[in-house]
């Protein structure tokens, strides 16, 4: 750490599609750098990426998330009815947030997951 301030994004091979268009509307307002988190991209994505600012591979360790198998009954309904969408995919995303932010190599840092 210690770079000063910066700008982290990650995304996966679902939200590339976003990268160009943040890309676009970020650097006509921002000239802090970009470390993008790479959680699955293409190698076009990737490349993308590359061009821009600096990429990070990142994988979630394993087994750090229980699964849906070892969660309660009562858990799993709430849960359910709690959160619009599948939560059972949205935990590993929520999840990576202070892995990745552990990684930043900015002393301040601005997170933005697409």
């Amino acid at each position: 750490k210690g770079y000063g301030n910066g700008v982290v994004v990650a995304a996966n091979g679902t939200q590339e599609w976003l990268l160009k268009w943040w890309w676009d509307h970020y650097s006509k307002k921002s000239d802090f750098p970009v470390t993008f988190f790479d959680l699955g991209m293409s190698k076009s994505a990737r490349n993308f990426c590359e061009s821009k600012g600096s990429v990070i591979s990142f994988t979630f360790p394993k087994g750090m998330i229980k699964t849906k198998e070892a969660i309660s009954q009562e858990n799993i309904e709430s849960w359910e009815n709690t959160y619009p969408g599948d939560v059972w995919v949205g935990r590993e995303q929520w999840f990576t947030k202070p892995f990745i932010l552990l990684k930043s190599p900015y002393e301040n840092t601005v997170w933005t997951r697409l």
